[in-house]
């Protein structure tokens, strides 16, 4: 048997992961894949030498590190055993890390749609009164990381633009809007237009519609259709994906979704904890007391 360091450094050649800064201080994990066939855990080790070099940057004020986020398809074995319940079970508390279940299928430009029904319905764009009703309807019915990491409290997304000027400078496109849907002046939906090209677009994850409905009951599959329709201006694809929460609201509307993505979101604050769940994963169980990995402050 290879001692544990040198099977770490084989491991990378079997692996790799990538991870890009999406938001203000939010950095998306992406492409995490490894050679089925090793031996030697590959994935797992990769990812504990990426959390290594977050764990020394993220208290650096220029490493504009506060969360780690993830998509992930909810079938995934492997990413559901590091990101999802069981990653938060050990966590044990959705404002160290948490997970979110959305719906996602596809918006064609020749779905059955009607008008609005009324003048009473709108869409518009967002302001802070509306990110502020977000987030108290978000904590009352997840209470996790969501609102924070995505930009969506009003003092970040009045910062959105330098994101945007900051992929325009290395020649990739980055751009969100958001909007809210309304009848009779009351917020019933938010919708984030993602749009990216395609040295950023992550499965389509970052170049879609994101929706929240607040309110499943005074909302109606019609009523998003159009919505949908009135932002097809946006793309230039004749199908837009759209990332549905909650997941439910998708189901009650008979949306045919073929895939569901869980976002699991990690505080950065709290990377030893998750590290040391990573090395429950990594290191055989007689050795996880020798040497525990701790927090860089």
């Amino acid at each position: 048997h290879y001692p544990l360091r040198q099977q770490r450094q084989m491991c990378i050649r079997d692996s790799h992961i990538s991870i890009c800064r999406y938001y203000q201080k939010t950095w998306l994990l992406h492409h995490l894949a490894a050679i089925r066939s090793t031996k030697h855990k590959a994935g797992l080790v990769v990812l504990e030498h990426i959390l290594q070099h977050i764990n020394e940057l993220h208290s650096l004020p220029t490493g504009n590190m506060s969360f780690l986020a993830g998509y992930f398809r909810a079938n995934n074995r492997f990413s559901n055993r590091l990101f999802g319940t069981s990653a938060t079970g050990a966590m044990n508390d959705p404002q160290k890390s948490s997970i979110n279940e959305f719906a996602y299928f596809f918006f064609h430009s020749n779905e059955p749609r009607v008008a609005f029904l009324s003048n009473s319905w709108v869409l518009c764009e967002t302001d802070r009164e509306d990110l502020q009703i977000l987030q108290q309807w978000y904590d009352n019915v997840s209470g996790g990381l969501l609102i924070r990491a995505l930009d969506l409290h009003p003092e970040a997304y009045l910062r959105d633009e330098s994101i945007c000027e900051d992929y325009q400078r290395a020649g990739l496109k980055r751009e969100r809007k958001i909007f809210s849907l309304k009848k009779d002046d009351e917020l019933l939906a938010v919708l984030i237009v993602n749009i990216s090209d395609f040295g950023i677009n992550l499965s389509n994850l970052t170049n879609c519609i994101q929706i929240f409905v607040l309110d499943q009951g005074k909302v109606y599959k019609n009523i998003l259709n159009s919505a949908f329709t009135q932002l097809l201006k946006f793309y230039d694809i004749p199908a837009i994906p759209v990332l549905l929460y909650p997941k439910s609201c998708a189901e009650q509307y008979d949306y045919h979704f073929e895939k569901t993505y869980l976002l699991g979101i990690l505080n950065l604050e709290h990377i030893g904890e998750y590290l040391n769940f990573m090395d429950s994963l990594i290191i055989p169980k007689k050795l996880s007391t020798v040497n525990p990995i701790k927090q860089t402050k």
